[in-house]
């Protein structure tokens, strides 16, 4: 994950070889170049917070096991399955556009970006709409043709983790556009605030709830992770209402400020 990141940035070099960027940074020893070393700074905030959303997803997979029995464990990663789907449906379509969001950070096009985020959300709630509807109507039958398991009493659940999955989506637009735009370090704290809140109501939720407390505490999660995001994001367009690209840094217009 460190890696891909850091092929992000050097993605920016168009007119040089990775060999000849790294030559600029001056003499250096194999993995021990000043430049090298900047660029896993900058990638490692990524690089952690995707890891730690790891956690955030399987949270309440990790309180099931903890309290409850292990057919609950299979339940919910048979009702989990469909959600799965959504977020790979998101990145289907978010990994093209990221390609453009980068283009008019560096052609300095803000409504454009603006426009690119605002239809990849709007794709993703339409995603989400039509999975629930889908789950509601064909969702049981569907899972247990596949599994041979009747789970017409955990209906209620399967709708609550796809809703959750829908709203995970929509955080995830946000954290790619700000990825893009530099925003790496405010990310990693909203993730460990996150973690923090899922690791404490899983276990709070699933003790007092049993298996429905694991849904909500999914559901919980996954709304907190996208209000923080939408909070953040949309201070970042309010006030940085207008960027300067320098030497693959992003600076704002009347401050020369570089982006943390």
């Amino acid at each position: 994950l460190l890696l891909t990141n850091h092929m992000i940035f050097l993605k920016e070099f168009k007119e040089q070889t990775i060999k000849d960027v790294l030559n600029n940074c001056g003499k250096f020893y194999p993995f021990m170049s000043t430049c090298i070393f900047k660029i896993f700074y900058y990638g490692f905030f990524t690089f952690a917070f995707t890891l730690i959303a790891n956690y955030i997803v399987n949270a309440p997979r990790y309180g099931i096991d903890a309290l409850l029995d292990t057919e609950f464990q299979t339940i919910f990663g048979i009702i989990a399955m469909p959600a799965t789907i959504i977020l790979l449906i998101n990145q289907f379509f978010l990994q093209p556009i990221i390609v453009k969001l980068k283009k008019n950070y560096l052609s300095e096009n803000k409504a454009e970006f603006l426009k690119l985020v605002y239809k990849l959300i709007f794709i993703t709630i339409i995603t989400g709409i039509s999975s629930i509807i889908l789950a509601y109507i064909f969702g049981i039958q569907v899972l247990k043709i596949l599994y041979n398991i009747n789970l017409s009493s955990y209906l209620k659940n399967l709708l609550i983790i796809l809703f959750g999955a829908t709203l995970y989506s929509i955080a995830s637009v946000f954290s790619n556009s700000l990825i893009v735009l530099r925003k790496t370090k405010i990310q990693l704290v909203i993730y460990i605030i996150t973690a923090v809140f899922a690791l404490v109501s899983s276990y709070l939720l699933i003790y007092f709830f049993k298996f429905n407390g694991a849904t909500w505490c999914y559901l919980m999660t996954t709304m907190l992770l996208l209000f923080m995001y939408g909070l953040y994001f949309m201070y970042v367009v309010k006030k940085e209402a207008t960027w300067k690209i320098r030497n693959g840094d992003k600076f704002y217009e009347g401050k020369n400020k570089k982006c943390n």
